[in-house]
């Protein structure tokens, strides 16, 4: 989850999120995922950085959300998120 954020993988964080990742572990230096995916985002608008191959303030809103979520209740926005995704993927081919 780590390396997805930071990458700004989108639809890897979701998935991994979907299938049960921890969004809250910790990597050696005591970060979560979150703080990668906002490391090279700036203060801007989160969004605006964006591309479609790099997604950081998204990936960052979404782990933000996730974070808050009870364990039981994260499965719920991941599948929301995959399923826009996927949509608009079609939509755009």
């Amino acid at each position: 989850l780590h390396v997805a954020a930071y990458n700004g993988r989108l639809a890897t964080s979701v998935l991994l999120v979907l299938h049960g990742t921890d969004v809250h572990a910790e990597d050696d230096d005591g970060r979560v995922a979150l703080y990668d995916a906002n490391y090279l985002s700036g203060k801007h608008c989160p969004c605006a950085a964006d591309s479609p191959e790099m997604q950081r303030g998204r990936v960052a809103a979404f782990l933000q959300e996730a974070m808050g979520l009870a364990p039981a209740g994260r499965p719920a926005k991941p599948a929301r998120a995959a399923r826009r995704f996927v949509a608009t993927r079609i939509l755009a081919s």
